[in-house]
């Protein structure tokens, strides 16, 4: 893992985060995906959602699916979202003190 400030080797330190890809999963066909490359256990996403009527959301418009919420927990607000793995995370990616969410890929 990472230590702050103290990048390694490599890649392994840096996260990408991408909302260019269209979603695979059958119940997002059309729509565009984020995805973020690497487990993590908080994210902080800023930006602003509109509505159709050019208007500022605070409930959200990223639409998670089910499967993501079974190791995310997903908090909007009007500057952005956060994404947290705290309690749930993944068997995969979990150590003994963090609960750690898997890379996020625009399959679903």
């Amino acid at each position: 893992w990472c230590v702050h400030g103290q990048p390694g080797p490599g890649d392994r330190c840096f996260v990408r985060l991408n909302a260019a890809y269209l979603c695979l999963d059958p119940s997002h066909v059309g729509l565009t995906c984020l995805t973020i490359d690497k487990p993590f256990y908080f994210a902080f996403i800023a930006g602003k959602c509109i509505d159709n009527f050019h208007r500022v959301v605070d409930t959200g418009c990223f639409d998670p699916t089910p499967e993501l919420l079974q190791v995310l927990s997903y908090y909007p607000s009007e500057d952005g979202f956060a994404l947290s793995s705290a309690y749930k995370g993944s068997v995969d990616h979990n150590t003994p003190l963090w609960s750690i969410a898997p890379p996020i890929t625009h399959e679903g």
